[in-house]
This record gives C-alpha cells, structure tokens and sequence, in this order.
C-alpha cells in the first residue's frame, strides 16, 4: 500500500521483507508480481553495479528461509506470482507451490461470448461457435481474448469457421518459447492429395469425430499416437500435414536433434519444457520426424 510505504526514500526487495517481517501487523499479506526475474538474478550479483555496503535488488536465498521459520501466529503470508520460477527449487521444501491451470472451455466459452457482445459480431451457429472455442485452448486470457477479436475482425465481424485458421495462427507464438525445438507448420494439405492409404483415410475420417466435446462427454477417447512406417517419399509427412488440415488442427514438429544438450540434465530440461508448450497449444498434432 502506497500510504504505508511512502516516506521510504529508497526500497528494495531484501528491505521490503525485512520490514514486512518486523514492522507489519500479524495477518497481513504481501504480494510480490512477477518476482521471476529477481530470482534468476539472485546468482549474479556481479552483474549488478550498486554501491558497497547497498542490499541487492533482490532478496537473498537465507532471507528465505529465514521468512519460511516465522511462528504461526504472526500468520503472515507472502505470494510469489509468475509464469516460471526455476530457481524456487531451492526453496521447494520452504514453499507451496500452485500452478494455475490455463482457462477451459467453460472459461474460453465466457471469454468468447464477452468478446461477441462487445465487438458485436455474429457467430454463424451454435455448432461453430463450439469449434472456434476449442480452437482456441491453450491460450491465456488474454491471448484468447486478442485471438476471437481479431479473428472476428478479419472475417468482417462474423465468427465463422475461417476464425478458426486465425485463432490457431494465434498459438504460434507460444512456440517461439520452446528454444527452436518445436516448428509450428501451417496445414495446406488436403487428405485427398494422399495417394493410396484407404485404411487410413477411413480410420482418420472416422476418429476425427472422437475430438468433439459431444464425444469426449460421452467418454470415448481421442486417438493418442500414429505410427507411419516406410521407405522415404512414400507419403509419412505428407499425411501428417494432411491430418493436421483434416482434423484442423495446428501441426507442430518436435526436432528432436535440437533436444540434445551437453549439459548435465539439459536434454531432460528442454525435452520438459518442449512437451508442456505443446501441451499448452494442445489440442494439436505433435509431429515427431524420423
């Protein structure tokens, strides 16, 4: 509260907990936003210029736990809130950790229906509106909400299947935090250009209804993995690309040449963060090649 602080000439974080420990009343709480980024500084105080004697800008990792031990009848609590914290682990054992699920269909439906009444478009159906909602899981708020805006706008204010194309072009920013391991690709193939493969076309028109919400509420499972097999040119990107399009889908390619690292648990790391980023685009098609 800014009523509280003023009269300090000169805050940083290590004297805001300090006073947050000693000076404030029991029952308080104090939330620090987007702390992440003094916690990958913490082990690089070389590369802060300050005065001798001067507290870091960041709070040090015995202040902790220090915090950590306070009685419980102080009940004072502090919030960390950020999209990563990489260097909590240190703290794993001091902490509780929350992480905050991305919205759900319930939560895209009322964004959408917001962003509808506000802009003033027109959905076309009730049945494509459903489609342009789940296309759009695995964005934050915010992305959902920039993606229907502009997906209206472009479509001259109606809300139609083509918005779905906008809104997973959406998703491909998501990729860019992969580090290059995943390649988002844009779906320009039609099943039919495939050659041959019958059985395949027949089993992926029929499970494509699998993906609806009607039946995952009726509890049939969506298809989790294909496996192509065959000499090279005979058609296995090809219709990768092809169920991408058929199904709508963005089609996401994981190089897993760009996993490797030299580093001791930097393949583990970058194979993780790979997977939860397409997780978060997800529903998709994850394209591993050879």
């Amino acid at each position: 509260d800014h009523e509280i602080v003023k009269g300090r000439d000169e805050w940083d974080i290590s004297s805001i907990i300090t006073w947050f420990r000693d000076e404030v009343e029991p029952g308080a709480i104090l939330h620090l936003e987007d702390y992440h980024h003094f916690f990958n500084q913490e082990h690089h105080e070389n590369s802060v210029d300050r005065p001798v004697g001067q507290y870091p800008p960041w709070a040090s990792m015995w202040l902790w736990r220090d915090l950590a031990r306070l009685r419980p009848e102080d009940s004072k609590t502090i919030i960390l809130s950020g999209p990563t914290f990489e260097r909590t682990m240190d703290l794993q054992k001091e902490v509780t950790a929350l992480k905050l699920d991305l919205p759900d269909t319930n939560d895209l439906k009322l964004i959408h229906d917001r962003v509808v009444r506000r802009m003033e478009f027109t959905v076309q159906d009730e049945s494509t509106s459903t489609k342009v909602i789940e296309a759009a899981r695995g964005l934050t708020v915010m992305e959902a909400n920039t993606a229907f805006s502009i997906a209206g706008i472009e479509q001259d204010g109606v809300l139609n299947e083509n918005a779905i194309k906008t809104i997973i072009q959406q998703k491909r920013s998501l990729l860019r935090n992969a580090g290059g391991i995943l390649d988002y690709f844009e779906p320009n193939v039609d099943i039919e250009d495939i050659g041959g493969l019958d059985n395949l076309k027949r089993w992926l028109k029929d499970r494509s209804q699998a993906l609806t919400p009607e039946a995952r509420d009726f509890g049939i499972e969506a298809p989790k993995g294909l496996l192509l097999l065959g000499v090279p040119g005979c058609g296995k990107s090809l219709t990768a690309k092809a169920i991408a399009s058929m199904w709508q889908f963005p089609l996401v390619r994981f190089d897993l040449s760009k996993v490797f690292g030299s580093l001791v648990g930097q393949t583990e790391s970058q194979m993780r963060q790979a997977l939860e980023v397409a997780e978060a685009v997800a529903p998709c098609i994850l394209w591993i090649d050879e």
